[in-house]
């Protein structure tokens, strides 16, 4: 009756199979997934679809993309549904809490972390080198600051020499895990790119493992060059930085000698994003979405 997928490369996939089989389809158009803006490529799948007499909606979650669309009159606006931000784990997160450990009250270290899938040689499109940038200017103020690296990277891919006894490469681990090591971390850093791995490359913000992050209690300091925290209130439930390591070191070191108000901001931040990334913001619509495009 209905098939339903998620990422442009997926239904573009998929769009030759459904018309021959006469087959309704809507899906949802992340970024990623061969998405990009002002993209050839991706302008040409985008049109291969929605032209399709077979599309129903596509399920949009930033603004950006939905403004995109309309702008090169891809799509209707009544075939747009707009449900703000990417699913998350929020429930499993919930369920899974560990006690926070808090600087100068539980522990001696001011943690903090990045965490992506590596794609380029040193992760410039997740700000992988301002991450590490920042590492090192922060590591010259302190010496009881703390890094973590979540995912597919290591010691190799920039020189870490100067913060090598300050510095843990945990790989890439499931949820559980990672709420373990959570409970310890004060700051998930961001500074992601848009429009560096790819043409029209753009990625969400926040993305779901700072969201995942945010629920689990740590403060979420991330870029959105493209205005997309729009649920969002920069210094009340997450920080959004700029992309020199210099000015992000400074605005951490304002929480480090402030952390009560660091925590301030990510208990916010942890009410905010598991009531905009939760069930009833995120799943239940797409549900009743479906339901009725099962019954049209």
């Amino acid at each position: 009756k209905l098939f339903f997928t998620m990422f442009l490369r997926n239904i573009y996939a998929f769009i030759d199979l459904l018309e021959a089989y006469d087959i309704p389809f809507a899906f949802t158009l992340y970024s990623g997934g061969e998405f990009g803006l002002n993209n050839q490529k991706s302008d040409q799948m985008i049109q291969r679809v929605t032209r399709s007499h077979l599309f129903r909606k596509v399920i949009v979650c930033q603004k950006t993309i939905k403004e995109y669309l309309l702008e090169k009159s891809f799509v209707k606006e009544e075939r747009i549904e707009f449900i703000y931000g990417p699913i998350a784990q929020v429930e499993f997160v919930k369920e899974n809490l560990k006690p926070k450990r808090f600087f100068l009250e539980e522990k001696n270290t001011f943690d903090i972390c990045f965490i992506a899938n590596r794609v380029m040689p040193k992760g410039e499109n997740k700000g992988y080198d301002t991450f590490m940038e920042t590492a090192f200017s922060l590591a010259k103020e302190d010496d009881r600051f703390r890094f973590h690296v979540f995912g597919n990277w290591s010691k190799n891919i920039i020189d870490i020499s100067v913060i090598k006894n300050r510095i843990i490469f945990h790989g890439t681990l499931p949820l559980s895990r990672l709420l373990e090591h959570y409970k310890d971390i004060d700051i998930v850093l961001s500074p992601s790119r848009p429009v560096t791995l790819a043409p029209g490359d753009i990625d969400g913000a926040p993305n779901v493992a700072t969201i995942e992050a945010g629920v689990a209690g740590v403060a979420v300091f991330i870029t959105d060059y493209l205005d997309q925290c729009t649920e969002y209130r920069s210094g009340e439930e997450l920080e959004i930085i700029p992309s020199e390591p210099i000015t992000i070191s400074n605005r951490i070191l304002h929480y480090f000698n402030n952390p009560k108000k660091l925590y301030k901001l990510a208990r916010k931040g942890q009410k905010k994003m598991a009531l905009v990334h939760g069930y009833e913001r995120q799943i239940k619509p797409r549900l009743s979405l479906l339901n009725n495009l099962l019954h049209e």
